[in-house]
């Protein structure tokens, strides 16, 4: 469901910017994950479907895709708490705080000098 989400928010941007509907059409979406020994990240991408042109009226500017380029539309990191800490003790700053919501998803990192 979000994946169908992002990939027609884009298109959708991409289809005003342009003004062509046949564009939202055009685009597939694809999402890669990091390797587990590299910080958790997630990106996604919008991948054309065939060799298209689309021309941004507003810009006066129009970009080739040939068929399977990509563009990257989102970038999602996570991160823990062992991780984050140690992000601070290389930037010489110490965890104060941290708060979490309820079911572990968000957390919020108060930091200070060491």
């Amino acid at each position: 469901m979000r994946r169908a989400a992002v990939r027609l928010g884009i298109a959708t941007l991409a289809a005003a910017l342009s003004r062509s509907l046949a564009v939202v059409r055009s685009w597939s979406a694809a999402a890669w994950a990091s390797p587990p020994e590299a910080a958790a990240r997630i990106e996604m991408h919008l991948v054309s479907d065939s060799p298209q042109e689309v021309r941004l009226e507003r810009l006066g500017l129009t970009i080739g895709f040939p068929e399977g380029e990509d563009i990257w539309t989102e970038s999602s990191y996570k991160f823990t708490r062992a991780g984050v800490e140690g992000m601070l003790a290389a930037a010489r700053l110490r965890l104060v705080r941290w708060h979490v919501d309820p079911a572990n998803y968000f957390a919020l990192a108060l930091a200070a000098p060491s």
